[in-house]
Formats: structure tokens, C-alpha cells, sequence
């Protein structure tokens, strides 16, 4: 999340007509293309995790966010910084599903509540951490180099997990429950079309999403940045939004 305050302002800098979309549009598309293929990972991922456990789906998402990172970094054009961001979309959903995967699989009935709750603390504290620091960090050394930094800290995360947690990386427990592949189809069909999962994506997943995405990390850091608001204060006005959802 280092570069999460700036997103939408990069893409301005970059920025050049597209089909005759308007500056305003193309500047929210790195962000929603984000969302979308973080959300199409979510569904691949959990999949993913299923069938091969929490390790594969880890290792091939820090690899893709590394990657969508440095890309994000190089790109000359705004049409390739809106696929670096896909990419890199793509690669957090798969290791947020490779988190999930190794909490479910470590915990029990009487702590695997707290386990997820602790893991969505752990995570928002780091994005609060990031997202200030990556905003400090841009008005001294520009938006391209933190996205190359952003990189390195991803890619420190994989060193971590092989170098700290050998037994669960390397010695996953083995899942011997065989699931054919239309099982899987109907399950996920009966899944999305179940009324209660309707609801809550209805009522309560897009709307958080449009206020999220759309205000958060669109709107606030442009209408911020009109205001003569410095990068490093933008970032830490989104701070106040991860330190609620800790608590």
C-alpha cells in the first residue's frame, strides 16, 4: 500500500486522450481495474487454495504484485500503468486467499475468529504504515520509486515466509478429500446465487466498495491534491480510515 495515496495522481501525470474517454475516467481506471482482477483473484484464489493449498497460491501472488509493482514504476504510457495495476491486483488477491487459506488451516473452532481478525489487524496496520510512508517518500523521491520500493518490501515478505515459517511452508498438511471438477462448478453456482450471498453483495460488499475505492482512494486524494495538500499529509489523512477498521 506504499503507493496507494497516489494512484489515481500518477495516472493524471501519464495521462494521454483515450478513444475519447474524459481525464477524469481514465484517472479512476488503474484503481478499478485493480479492484476488478483483485476480485477475480479472490474467486481463482480460493479455488487455488482448495486443491493445492495456501503455499502455490502465496508464492504466485507475491510474484505477480511484485511484478505489477516494478512495472507500475516503469511504464511510459497510461494505458500500461492501467495493466501493471490489474496485475498487480491480481497477484494481492491471490496472497489476501493465501493468508486466509494459512489461518483457516492453522486454527481451530475456538480461535479461528480471532485468527482472521488478527490477520485483518496485521494488514491494516501495515496498509496505515505504507500508505503514509509511500506518501513521505513521493514528495522526496517522486512517484516511480515507490513503486520499485513497494516491490522490494513484497518480495521481503516471500524471504520471510521461507526463511521463518520452514514447517508450514514446506510440510503443508495434506488434504486427501478428492472434489470432482463439476462438483466444484454447482457448489460455486449455488454459492452466488444463493439469496443471502445476493444480499450481501447487493447491500453491503458493492456499496462499501463504491465508498472505499470510489471516495477513499479516488476522490480524496484528488480533491486533496486541488487544495494545494501536500503527498505526504494526502497519505495521512487516509490513515484515519485504516486505524477505524483495526479497531
Amino acid at each position: 500500500d506504499l503507493p496507494v495515496s497516489f494512484i489515481p495522481l500518477y495516472a493524471e501525470d501519464l495521462y494521454t486522450p483515450i478513444l475519447g474517454l474524459s481525464k477524469e475516467y481514465i484517472m479512476g481506471m488503474p484503481i478499478s481495474m485493480s479492484m476488478l482482477f483483485t476480485t477475480l483473484a479472490f474467486l481463482a484464489g480460493g479455488y487455488w487454495v482448495d486443491r493445492k493449498g495456501w503455499q502455490h497460491t502465496h508464492l504466485w501472488g507475491i510474484l505477480l504484485a511484485g511484478s505489477g509493482q516494478i512495472i507500475s514504476g516503469m511504464v511510459p504510457t497510461v494505458e500500461l500503468y492501467i495493466l501493471s495495476r490489474a496485475l498487480y491486483g491480481f497477484g494481492y488477491g491471490l496472497v489476501f486467499m493465501s493468508y486466509m487459506g494459512f489461518v483457516y488451516t492453522n486454527t481451530g473452532d475456538k480461535n479461528r475468529t480471532t485468527g482472521f481478525a488478527t490477520m485483518s489487524a496485521g494488514m491494516y496496520s501495515g496498509s496505515i504504515c505504507g500508505g503514509a510512508v509511500g506518501g513521505m517518500l513521493a514528495e522526496r523521491l517522486g512517484f516511480q520509486n515507490v513503486f520499485f520500493i513497494a516491490a522490494f518490501f513484497i518480495l521481503l515478505t516471500l524471504c520471510y515466509t521461507i526463511a521463518f515459517m520452514k514447517k508450514a511452508y514446506y510440510y503443508p498438511e495434506k488434504n486427501n478429500t478428492r472434489v470432482s471438477y463439476k462438483t466444484d462448478l454447482k457448489l460455486i453456482f449455488r454459492f452466488l446465487t444463493d439469496r443471502n450471498i445476493i444480499s450481501l453483495l447487493v447491500l453491503l460488499s458493492i456499496p462499501a466498495a463504491v465508498t472505499l475505492i470510489g471516495v477513499l482512494y479516488y476522490i480524496s486524494p484528488i480533491y486533496l491534491d486541488r487544495l494545494g495538500t501536500s503527498q505526504a499529509n494526502i497519505a495521512r489523512i487516509l490513515m484515519i480510515n485504516g486505524v477505524f477498521m483495526i479497531y
